[in-house]
């Protein structure tokens, strides 16, 4: 990593808002989710479409009147029913993080690994939540934290840590800057 890096993600932690933001962005209404063929065998689907899959999945824990559109995600190679991955629109950002903590408390009790659940950024914004994902995994890595989520707050990427059976609370400061220097290779 190199200096680019710490500096990118300096700009990011700043109180300064990237871009403003409204309820009708779709971004921020927006929920990634991948591991769909899975998800097809555990809620026993007939449905080819990839979207119907989903839709029964919301179904399931309550949120299929939330969502606005689904969109399958799959190379130009492929069929669509072969998607494994898609991104749900909801109508608002409340419902978003309802049907995420719905979802992924679905996951849990299920012990699926195997799909992720992630909030959607701007194109402009995905080069930092990558680098704030990178971050929350060197954080993981060296035990100073137990979980992690990069999340979509107002069209700004935030990295949300826990420790134990902590509630998720911002990063901060000195673990920060520690990680970012390990990252850099530098002595801690």
């Amino acid at each position: 990593m190199d200096k680019e890096i710490k500096k990118a993600v300096e700009e990011i932690t700043k109180n300064t808002k990237i871009s403003e933001s409204t309820s009708n962005d779709p971004a921020e209404t927006g929920l990634f989710i991948t591991g769909l063929k899975k998800l097809r065998e555990i809620v026993k689907s007939s449905e080819e479409d990839p979207c119907d899959v989903v839709h029964t999945v919301l179904q399931n824990v309550g949120a299929s009147s939330y969502y606005m559109k689904i969109v399958a995600v799959f190379p130009a190679n492929q069929r669509r029913r072969e998607a494994d991955k898609a991104i749900v629109y909801f109508t608002s950002v409340y419902h978003r993080r309802w049907t995420s903590g719905q979802l992924r408390l679905m996951l849990v009790k299920q012990g699926l690994r195997e799909i992720s659940i992630r909030d959607v950024f701007p194109r402009s914004l995905l080069e930092s939540s990558r680098l704030l994902t990178k971050v929350g995994f060197h954080l993981r890595r060296a035990q100073a934290i137990d979980q992690f989520c990069v999340v979509n707050d107002k069209n700004m990427p935030k990295l949300l840590v826990s420790k134990g059976r902590e509630r998720y609370s911002k990063i901060l400061g000195e673990l920060l800057e520690t990680s970012i220097n390990a990252l850099n290779g530098e002595d801690v």
